[in-house]
């Protein structure tokens, strides 16, 4: 709890001390309502706690399923059904947690792995397109000079250098 919620519980408790000692009419179901606000405010106070537990926990879900599955084509409605969020809310807390729209995620573990592959095989860039879950190595090429700016050609020959 922060310094406010703890002193406002406080109050409260002292106020159900009070009315527990008082034996005017009602004290017993003033008791109760404070009690059962008190419980609220509590309660209250560790659901938020728990969503946003809950909001790691499901991105972490989806990163997963973005990182086992990267080689093929993952369709938005499947890391919607991951997560078990709405469309909107998994956009949303994705980039909050990670930076990145989950399609920009994709792409940079695609290329990631690109660039492992471009250093230690011999692989020529199709087939590296291909194991990377792109379309084809034009778009590979395309993605490589607009964050690298250079080809993944370029990119190999640099790392042997």
């Amino acid at each position: 709890l922060n310094p406010q919620e703890l002193s406002d519980i406080l109050k409260m408790i002292k106020r159900l001390q009070g009315e527990l000692k008082n034996f005017k009419p009602g004290a017993f179901f003033l008791s109760l309502a404070l009690f059962m606000e008190i419980v609220v405010m509590l309660a209250r106070h560790d659901a938020s706690r728990i969503s946003k537990h809950q909001f790691r926990f499901q991105i972490g879900e989806v990163l997963e399923y973005i990182n086992r599955n990267y080689k093929r084509n993952i369709e938005i409605n499947e890391l919607v059904t991951t997560s078990k969020m709405s469309r909107r809310n998994l956009f949303r807390k994705f980039k909050e947690s990670t930076g990145y729209t989950p399609i920009e995620y994709l792409l940079q573990i695609r290329l990631q792995r690109a660039m492992e592959l471009l250093r230690h095989s011999s692989m020529n860039v199709n087939e590296i397109a291909s194991e990377c879950g792109f379309c084809d190595s034009n778009y590979l090429c395309k993605l490589f000079r607009k964050h690298l700016n250079i080809s993944p050609r370029q990119f190999r020959l640099s790392q042997t250098s």
